[in-house]
């Protein structure tokens, strides 16, 4: 069954413009195996005009329409070393499930991504306004936890981008 587009996650809002997207989290194969403290990045979507495979993950770090929501802190290291671990780990575990057959997670993303596609592993995130410039030190700190898989996946981006920016600058087509 698609997924219906736009994907929002925390006040973040991605929408692919076909079909060629998957969530592993929608997944039986990944669902089976989520419990053994397995994890995904939010989105995937093959751009086949391109030859890019885009792995999202959506964090909203501040949303105000939402009164439950807690806003993290960026200025604080313990808050950032969280988000990093977590983010480093489900990079690797998005990696590592869309290319293995033995769990059968493979299978979630619909269709075969070719050997020469371009892997790009993006990080849309909302801060608290004026935390901003907190991300490109977290980007730096996240690329440097991911070296090794960058080489062994040829990662060909690890980008971390305020969404607010995202949008207002239109970086991507499929942020919204």
């Amino acid at each position: 069954m698609p997924l219906l587009m736009p994907l929002e996650e925390n006040g973040v809002r991605v929408h692919f413009p076909d079909s060629n997207y998957f969530q592993l989290s929608t997944c039986s194969a990944y669902q089976a195996i989520s419990g053994q403290g397995v994890k995904e990045m939010d989105i995937g979507c093959l751009d086949t005009t391109n030859n890019i495979l885009w792995l999202v993950e959506m964090k909203g770090y501040y949303h105000p329409s939402n009164a439950r929501h807690l806003p993290k802190d960026l200025s604080k290291a313990t808050e950032v070393d969280n988000i990093l671990d977590e983010l480093c780990t489900k990079s690797i575990h998005t990696l590592c499930q869309i290319t293995t057959t033995r769990a059968g997670t493979k299978s979630c993303i619909g269709q075969v991504i070719p050997d020469q596609t371009s892997i790009k592993l993006v990080y849309l995130i909302r801060t608290i306004p004026g935390q901003e410039t907190y991300l490109n030190p977290m980007q730096d700190a996240l690329r440097a936890k991911l070296k090794s898989f960058i080489a062994i996946y040829r990662i060909d981006a690890v980008t971390i981008i305020d969404y607010d920016y995202a949008v207002s600058q239109q970086l991507l087509s499929w942020v919204v």
